[in-house]
């Protein structure tokens, strides 16, 4: 078991315990089909195939497996839930050229509700398909 906070630029990947944080500036976190994760993760790709309870912001993409279980917010451009996987928490996506705009700037966001789940798109901005299970 580790308690604390992970940092790194290396891929990283989690197969026991961890309680903390996990910031990654470049690399992918992997939390394995064992890893039970206690911490917000932080990473450029985060693929669960374990359990995490904590918000997941993945700079690029955001993985829960078929065997993955995830509770917490998650921040990200692209996601895939795989039939058979859990998330429980809200999930948001963005684009990069949102995040660089100044927020007088930013198209007003309209939330799409679904059990659990609220996905936050702007209109007028090309969206790839969200598959959520």
């Amino acid at each position: 078991m580790i308690k604390g906070e992970i940092t790194g630029r290396e891929d990283l990947f989690i197969d026991g315990e961890v309680h903390g944080k996990i910031h990654l500036d470049e690399g992918r976190v992997t939390i394995g089909p064992n890893g039970r994760v206690t911490a917000d993760v932080e990473a450029n790709e985060i693929v669960v195939r374990g359990r995490v309870k904590g918000n997941l912001h993945g700079r690029e993409r955001v993985q829960i497996r078929q065997t993955g279980h995830a509770v917490g917010d998650v921040i990200t451009q692209r996601i895939l839930v795989e039939d058979g996987a859990e998330l429980h928490g809200h999930v948001e996506i963005t684009r990069i050229e949102e995040r660089r705009q100044p927020n007088a700037e930013q198209k007003t966001a309209q939330p799409v509700v679904g059990k659990d789940l609220v996905t936050t798109v702007v209109p007028s901005v090309p969206q790839e398909p969200v598959t959520i299970a």
